[in-house]
């Protein structure tokens, strides 16, 4: 059955397109004032200066908030860089959008007075960007408003430029919970006994410390550093001092003479009246004479205290070491090879000392310094000691460093010493570092080893450099080692972190761009209700209704769409007629281009 022809069918129709029609006039009651009110007056550039102000807000609240703290880790990979830009950007666009508006508006107001017909194109081009504003200002005689509009866009190719001078960015090393441990010593003990020395039988140092001479006069030239433990790798320690081991030689070579020789003996008296003896015996053969026996090396390690006092300013040094090396010994007739030749000559102590430390780690690399060092001027006495078992008579001994040091510590400054500790590194190093070597042509009766320390000792050309090795490496030893005087030192650690700086100056421009675009917004709006004269800023839409009337007569119009729709004054009006009409730009032999009235839809 049809039912579209039914009385109900049909009054259903017309009461859905009754519905329709109060619907859309409904939308329009409300619609059309708004748009209304957003084409002729100032709105769309009220809020793109509300926008810009915002963004420009931001832009300082962000600045203030970042400015001398970590680089923020931003989402979607987006930098903190590209984020001021982007802030500044649309800050920039939603300013230039209200300036290019007033600029426009200011045309309309410039035309309300006689002027050249090309000014109309130049206002258009001010509203498009920088090129026109900066024409605008050399072509006209314009009034200071809208040189203050051509100002503001012109100027506005530095906002960018400006904006990346704003921030930079350093790497600063950071603080983290984490603490650095680094050793040090308040003292050393040996762990002997000075008992030990009534029998004459001496074994101490621990074997640590024996590993720990051997090492220095071994591989002196092996890092002797305490490292310590930081995690980050950027660590600092506070200053700290730490019993340690020092050594201190001298060449004298230049001090050094011969004072008696006869039949291959010769003793050698260096700085200090101290004697070194020295034999070599030859045998006549085959028409040359040869160097059956002779030292190329002699080692003392029982150098008298006042000479090591008044030579190397060491009081009561743990071994007073002098040593004589012969490198250039050879056959030399019958009388001998060693009275035509200057020994090089050392004279070296060593002795217990307190080291001051400045420790850093930067980028995983260790750099400890010895800021100061400073020994006892009564040393740690021994007494005069001719036999091992004197050696008992040690007493114990005190390092304090005086209260009137120019390196001030966080440390105790009291660093207790054992006699016996003294006693067994003394007997040690005076034992170890003394003897003799051979030359390599000399004749034995049988078949002998050479000793090991002075074979290092002989084939060295820098004794000092041997002698710091070992003071370095028991230094190590006696800060690491399991022993009862070994502690730490608590630091700091660091981790590098990049940060946010801010140049302030840089965003002055941007910011006072902002406010002069207030000023000209203000300044262009009050001028426009002072004048009376319609608000049409951008549309063109004005200059097709309104066109150009006779000069002749203001009775004729020359305007197709004046003469047939009353010319609307409002840019609301205009863009409701100009969706109906049709144009078309023809030729006329008579009138040239024209662009016509095609048709007008309804």
């Amino acid at each position: 059955m049809d039912t579209k022809g039914t009385p109900n069918a049909m009054l259903a129709k017309e009461a859905e397109q009754f519905l329709i029609q109060e619907g859309q006039t409904g939308i329009k009651k409300i619609y059309s004032p708004l748009l209304s009110y957003l084409y002729n007056w100032w709105l769309w550039e009220i809020i793109s200066i509300f926008v810009s102000i915002i963004y420009m807000a931001c832009i300082v609240v962000v600045l203030l908030s970042y400015h001398n703290r970590p680089i923020p880790s931003l989402p979607a990979g987006l930098t903190f860089n590209a984020l001021i830009s982007l802030l500044a950007t649309l800050s920039k666009a939603a300013m230039l959008v209200a300036v290019a508006s007033c600029i426009s508006q200011l045309k309309w107001h410039w035309f309300s007075s006689t002027r050249r017909m090309r000014d109309f194109e130049l206002f258009d081009q001010v509203s498009r960007g920088p090129w026109g504003s900066l024409c605008l200002i050399t072509r006209t005689r314009s009034p200071w408003l809208v040189g203050l509009g051509a100002f503001i866009t012109i100027i506005a190719l530095g906002v960018e430029p400006f904006i990346q001078q704003i921030i930079f960015f350093t790497v600063e090393p950071m603080t983290t919970p984490t603490t650095s441990i680094i050793s040090r010593a308040q003292t050393y003990d040996a762990g002997a006994s000075l008992s030990d020395f009534g029998g004459g039988l001496q074994t101490n140092p621990d074997f640590g410390m024996k590993a720990a001479i051997y090492r220095g006069l071994f591989v002196p030239t092996t890092p002797m550093e305490v490292l310590p433990t930081c995690e980050t790798g950027n660590c600092t320690s506070p200053l700290f001092d730490s019993l340690a081991f020092c050594s201190k030689c001298n060449n004298v070579t230049d001090q050094t003479k011969m004072k008696h020789y006869s039949h291959g003996r010769g003793d050698r008296l260096g700085p200090g009246d101290y004697n070194i003896t020295a034999s070599g015996y030859f045998f006549v053969g085959g028409g040359e004479d040869s160097l059956t026996s002779g030292p190329a090396m002699i080692a003392k390690g029982d150098m008298p205290e006042p000479v090591a006092r008044s030579q190397l300013g060491i009081a009561n040094p743990i071994s007073s070491i002098a040593i004589l090396q012969f490198p250039e010994v050879q056959k030399a007739g019958y009388s001998g090879s060693y009275d035509n030749q200057t020994p090089r000559a050392w004279q070296c102590a060593l002795y217990f000392c307190l080291n001051t430390y400045n420790v850093t780690v930067i980028n995983g690399i260790t750099n400890s310094t010895i800021l100061s060092s400073w020994h006892s001027d009564t040393g740690t006495p021994l007494p005069d000691i001719e036999e091992l078992e004197d050696y008992g008579q040690t007493a114990d001994a005190m390092l304090t460093r005086p209260e009137d040091s120019p390196v001030k510590v966080i440390n105790n400054s009291n660093f207790p010493l054992k006699g016996s500790t003294i006693a067994a590194m003394a007997a040690y190093l005076n034992h170890t570092i003394s003897g003799m070597q051979l030359t390599r042509t000399s004749e034995v009766a049988y078949d002998t080893w050479t000793n090991d320390v002075m074979q290092a000792l002989t084939e060295t050309t820098d004794i000092g450099a041997i002698i710091a090795g070992v003071a370095a490496s028991a230094t190590k030893y006696i800060r690491e080692g399991e022993n009862r005087g070994a502690g730490f030192v608590n630091g700091t650690s660091f981790k590098s972190e990049g940060r946010v700086h801010v140049r302030w100056a840089w965003i002055i421009l941007p910011v006072l761009l902002a406010l002069l675009s207030v000023v000209f917004l203000v300044a262009t709006m009050t001028r426009a209700a002072r004048k009376h004269l319609p608000v049409w800023k951008t549309s063109t839409l004005p200059a097709l209704f309104h066109g150009i009337e006779n000069p002749g007569s203001f009775d004729r119009s020359y305007n197709a769409l004046s003469t047939k729709h009353n010319a609307p004054g409002k840019i609301r009006d205009m863009d409701r007629i100009a969706d109906s009409i049709e144009v078309k730009l023809i030729y006329k032999d008579t009138e040239g281009w024209k662009l016509a009235l095609v048709k007008e839809t309804t």
